[in-house]
């Protein structure tokens, strides 16, 4: 039997054998008699009804139990949009991304790719990766406030420092020094306002 996943991805459920998107946090999991159902709180129509060794992560992986399937349906369907403004309109990733990551719109493809202020016309930050995506999934990115435990990837430290601006950095990620080594343009991408939140507030790159 062909697994079937059940996901998150940019604010949406999806489940590979219904075509149609979920708005996440509408649907519920519950198990009878190893068959996993999958239904809206409010209703008793089954949207899915899978045996438990059927159901499968974004990644195609399936699982050892009945118990880690709902345990993982649990985190999954309980994800929520992440606070922050953003576009309201999901863009397609061009590459891996992690939560926090600058993100750039690519003038040749229209799809998002990590901002960098080596790269001119990739220094016009549109926002934060608001969690963990992969290529090909979409993504609306973050804006106002974003909050991540563990900043380390983007900045190298844990947490920021609250009142500092930061900046794009050359390779991507952020820094708080205006002109990273290696770049050619200055665009600062939002001020912390605690150890774990950025105000995402991006300017316009100012090419050197």
């Amino acid at each position: 039997m062909q697994p079937t996943r059940i996901f998150f991805n940019a604010n949406e459920l999806l489940i590979d054998s219904i075509p149609q998107p979920f708005i996440a946090g509408s649907l519920i999991a519950s198990l009878n008699n190893g068959v996993v159902q999958i239904q809206r709180p409010e209703s008793d129509y089954l949207f899915a009804a899978l045996p438990w060794p059927s159901v499968a992560d974004r990644s195609g992986a399936t699982f050892d139990s009945a118990d880690a399937v709902m345990a993982y349906l649990a985190v999954e369907l309980a994800k929520q949009k992440p606070a922050g403004d953003s576009f309201g309109l999901a863009t397609p990733l061009a590459q891996d991304v992690v939560a926090g990551q600058p993100l750039a719109i690519s003038r040749a493809t229209g799809q998002l790719v990590l901002a960098r202020a080596d790269t001119y016309a990739l220094a016009f930050v549109a926002g934060l990766a608001p969690a963990d995506e992969a290529a090909g999934f979409a993504l609306q990115p973050g804006r106002g406030t974003v909050t991540i435990a563990d900043w380390s990837a983007i900045t190298g430290a844990a947490q920021l420092s609250p009142g500092q601006p930061y900046f794009l950095a050359a390779a991507g990620g952020m820094t708080t020094a205006a002109l990273s080594p290696g770049a050619l343009c200055v665009a600062r991408v939002g001020i912390a306002a605690s150890p774990s939140t950025l105000i995402v507030d991006p300017f316009d790159p100012i090419l050197l």
